[in-house]
C-alpha cells in the first residue's frame, strides 16, 4: 500500500475516515500480537491503515476506505435496504451517485464494527478481544461546524433544509434529536400561555388545567409519531428499525438456518438469557429499594431540621440534607451507571436496538426515582397526613441516644401549605439551573486537569518534551489536533433524551401544583437547544452516524407519563379539595379508576384520529424476504467476486505492521521494565 503522508491528511487530499487510539498493554508481547490483528483485520476488510506515534503508551490508526470498497459496501447496506423494504425504487447504486458524508462515515464504521461472518472486521472498543482499542472516532470538519452554526444561530427555527444539512453531516440519529427538541419547544407554547391564564385566573389546582394538559399531552404524542413516519419516509429511512443487525460484542453459543429466509441465524442459550434477565431484574430492584429508602430517609432529616428542630446551629444544619442529596445523587449515579453498563453488556444483547432499550429501561428507573420521589412524599404524605402522622414520629428519642433529649427545643409542628409548591419551583428552576452548570463545567474542568496531567507526564516522566518521532512542525501540529479531539468528550443523545422526557413528566404530574412550569421548561429549552449545537459542534467528538427512524423506546415513556400524570393529577385535586377529616377512600379509588379509563378512552380517540401507521406483520415481512433474497443474490455475489479479485493485490499491511511494531518496542526499551 501506498504510504500515505500525514501532510496530505491534515490538507484533506485523502480523506481519514476515522481514527483508531491503540494504547499499549503492560506487557510488550501483547502488545505486538493485538496490534497486528487489528491491522490485519481492518486490511483483510479492505480499508486503508496509516500508524503514527501518539508520543505517548500509544498509537493513532488513520483509516481510509478506497472507492471501490466504499461502493461495495454501499451496494450491500442499500440491498439489504431493499430486502427489508425500506428502499422502495432500486436497491442498485450507481456508479455516479453520490454518496454523502453522514452515509460514508456510517458505511465505514459498518465495515470496522460488523461481525466478522458478516464481512466486517469485528472491532469493538476496549470489549472482549480489543481492551487495547480504546476510541474510534471520525474527525470533525471544523470549517462546515462554524458555518453551520452561523447559519442556525440567524433564524429562530431551523426548516427542512437546515435539518437535511445536519443529516448528511451527521446522520439520522443526531438530526431526529435536534428535530424532536424543537418540536417539544414549539408545542411547549400552548401549555406555556394557558398556564400563565390559569395562573392568574384560576384557583389552584385547577381541574381545567388536568383535563388540558393531559389532552396536550396526548395530541402532542400522537402528532410526535405522525411527524416521526413522515421524517423517515422523507430521509428514506421508515422501517430501518426492522433490519436485523447484530451487535459485534454478542457472542452466540450455536448457529442454525432461518426455516423460511435461509439465512444464518444465531442461538444464545435460553437458560443463559433467562438466568441474566433474572440478575439484571434483582439488580434494579434492589438498587431502587435501596436509593428509595436513602432519599426518604433524607427526606425525613429535612423535615426535622426544618420544621421540627429548633435548638443550636438549626439554620445550618437545614442545608445538610441537601447536600447530602447532591453528595449521594453524584456518587450514586456514577456507581449505577458503571454497574448498569456492565449488566448491560452481562446479559448480551443481539442487536443494537435490544442494547439501547434495556439501556433506557434502566436509566429510567432510576431517574424517575430520584427525580419523582421527593415531590411524591409531599404531596401523597406530607401535605395530606402531615399534621396526623409526622408529630407521632418518634425522632426526638432518636436522637437522644446520642445527645441528652432535654437540651434538644423542638417546635410546635403544622403542615407548610407552600412545601410543594416551593420543592416544584426548586426542580424547574434551581435544579435545571445547577445540572446545566455541571453539564458545562465538570466535563471540561476534567478535561483541563487531565490535559495538564498529560503534559506533565510527557514532558517530565517520558522526557519527551518537544521532540516528536513525526518529522514536520506541520505532521505535529495535526497530531496535537487529534489529540485534542480524542480528549472531548461524547455528545451523548441518550442522556439528552432522558433529561427531556424527565422535565415532560414534571409537566404532567406536578405542573398543576404551579402552572408556570411549561414557561420554565420552553425558557430552559431554549437555552438548551442552542448548548447543544455548540456542544456538537464545537465541544465534544464527532458522533459517528447511525440511521434511525424513531427515538425508539422514548416514546413509550412519554405514553407512561402521560397517563401517570392522570393520575398524579387526580391524586392532587383530591387531596387539596378535601380536608383530612374528610377523606373518604372509596371516593379516592373511584377518581382514580375513572381517570385512568377515561384516559384510555381518550388516548384511544385519538390514536384512531391521527391514524397512527401500524407495523406489518413478521412473517409476511420474512417471507418478502426470502423471495427478494433469491432475486439479488447472484448479482451479490457478481460484485463481491469483482472486489476480491483486486482487493488483496491493492493492499499490502506489512509496511504497517512492521512501522508500529518499531515504535512499540522503542517505548517499551525506554520507558516499560517487563
Amino acid at each position: 500500500m501506498d504510504k500515505i503522508k500525514i501532510s496530505q491528511l491534515s490538507d484533506k487530499n485523502i480523506p481519514v475516515d476515522y481514527v483508531i487510539c491503540f494504547y499499549y498493554d503492560k506487557t510488550l508481547k501483547k502488545t505486538v500480537e493485538q496490534f497486528k490483528k487489528l491491522v490485519q483485520r481492518l486490511s483483510e476488510v479492505g480499508l486503508n491503515v496509516e500508524c503514527y506515534n501518539d508520543s505517548l503508551n500509544s498509537i493513532f490508526l488513520f483509516i481510509s476506505c478506497s472507492s471501490s470498497r466504499l461502493h461495495l459496501e454501499a451496494s450491500i447496506s442499500r440491498r439489504k435496504d431493499w430486502l427489508y423494504g425500506i428502499e422502495k425504487v432500486s436497491p442498485y447504486i450507481k456508479d455516479d451517485e453520490k454518496i454523502t458524508v453522514s452515509e460514508r462515515l456510517r458505511l465505514v464504521y459498518d465495515i470496522i464494527s460488523s461481525p466478522v461472518s458478516e464481512g466486517g472486521a469485528g472491532i469493538c472498543p476496549d470489549l472482549n478481544e480489543w481492551k487495547m482499542v480504546k476510541f474510534i472516532f471520525p474527525l470533525h470538519d471544523y470549517r462546515f461546524n462554524k458555518d453551520y452554526m452561523d447559519r442556525i444561530l440567524k433564524k429562530w427555527v431551523i426548516n427542512e433544509s437546515d435539518l437535511d444539512i445536519l443529516k448528511n453531516h451527521f446522520g439520522e440519529k443526531i438530526a431526529l434529536y435536534f428535530f424532536f427538541i424543537q418540536f417539544y419547544i414549539l408545542w411547549l407554547i400552548f401549555p406555556t400561555i394557558f398556564g400563565l391564564f390559569i395562573h392568574f385566573f384560576f384557583p389552584k389546582y385547577s381541574i381545567v388545567f388536568a383535563i388540558t394538559i393531559t389532552l396536550w399531552s396526548i395530541i402532542f404524542i400522537q402528532m410526535w409519531k405522525k411527524t416521526e413516519v413522515k421524517l423517515s419516509v422523507r430521509w428514506g429511512v421508515y422501517g430501518i428499525s426492522k433490519i436485523y443487525q447484530r451487535r459485534g460484542s454478542f457472542i452466540e453459543d450455536k448457529t442454525g438456518k432461518d426455516v423460511i429466509t435461509r439465512q444464518t441465524i444465531f442461538f444464545f442459550s435460553i437458560l443463559k438469557w433467562l438466568f441474566r434477565k433474572i440478575v439484571s431484574f434483582l439488580f434494579q430492584m434492589v438498587f431502587s429499594i435501596v436509593i428509595i429508602c436513602i432519599l426518604v430517609g433524607i427526606f425525613f432529616v429535612e423535615l426535622y431540621f426544618l420544621e421540627i428542630y429548633d435548638g443550636p446551629f438549626q439554620k445550618y444544619l437545614v442545608i445538610v440534607p441537601t447536600v447530602l442529596f447532591m453528595i449521594f445523587i453524584s456518587i450514586f449515579s456514577v456507581i449505577y451507571n458503571i454497574l448498569s453498563t456492565y449488566i448491560n453488556y452481562y446479559e448480551n444483547h443481539e442487536t443494537d436496538i435490544d442494547f439501547e432499550s434495556s439501556s433506557i429501561r434502566k436509566a429510567f428507573l432510576v431517574n424517575f426515582i430520584i427525580s419523582y420521589t421527593s415531590l411524591f412524599m409531599i404531596s401523597c404524605f406530607y401535605v395530606p397526613f402531615g399534621s396526623d402522622i409526622i408529630p407521632k414520629i418518634n425522632i426526638l428519642n432518636i436522637q437522644s441516644i446520642f445527645t441528652d433529649s432535654q437540651n434538644i427545643r423542638i417546635k410546635l409542628f403544622t403542615v407548610n401549605s407552600d412545601k410543594l409548591k416551593k420543592q416544584f419551583i426548586y426542580y424547574m428552576i434551581t435544579a435545571r439551573a445547577i445540572n446545566f452548570f455541571k453539564q458545562w463545567t465538570f466535563p471540561f474542568l476534567s478535561r483541563f486537569f487531565f490535559s495538564i496531567l498529560r503534559r506533565i507526564y510527557t514532558t517530565k516522566f517520558l522526557k519527551i518534551g518537544h521532540e516528536d518521532t513525526n518529522s514536520s512542525s506541520k505532521e505535529f501540529e495535526f497530531l496535537r489536533k487529534i489529540r485534542a479531539q480524542m480528549e472531548l468528550p461524547e455528545f451523548s443523545v441518550f442522556d439528552n433524551y432522558l433529561e427531556l422526557i424527565i422535565q415532560f413528566g414534571y409537566i404532567l404530574l406536578f405542573s398543576i401544583i404551579w402552572p408556570l412550569g411549561s414557561l420554565c421548561s420552553l425558557l430552559s429549552n431554549i437555552i438548551k437547544i442552542i448548548s447543544d449545537y455548540i456542544k456538537l459542534l464545537l465541544a465534544t467528538k464527532r458522533s459517528i452516524p447511525f440511521r434511525t427512524d424513531t427515538i425508539g423506546f422514548w416514546s413509550s415513556y412519554l405514553t407512561l407519563l402521560s397517563w401517570l400524570g392522570t393520575i398524579v393529577m387526580t391524586i392532587l385535586i383530591y387531596f387539596h379539595n378535601y380536608s383530612l377529616n374528610t377523606y373518604i377512600f372509596s371516593e379516592f379509588i373511584v377518581l382514580g379508576i375513572f381517570s385512568n379509563y377515561l384516559y384510555i378512552i381518550l388516548y384511544t380517540i385519538f390514536k384512531k384520529i391521527f391514524g397512527y401507521i401500524f407495523h406489518e406483520e413478521k412473517y409476511i415481512l420474512r417471507k418478502y424476504y426470502s423471495l427478494k433474497n433469491d432475486h439479488l443474490k447472484r448479482s451479490m455475489d457478481q460484485d463481491t467476486a469483482k472486489y476480491r479479485e483486486h482487493q488483496y493485490i491493492k493492499y499490502d499491511y506489512t509496511n504497517v505492521i512492521e512501522t508500529g511494531t518499531s515504535i512499540i518496542t522503542d517505548f517499551f526499551k525506554k520507558y516499560k521494565k517487563e
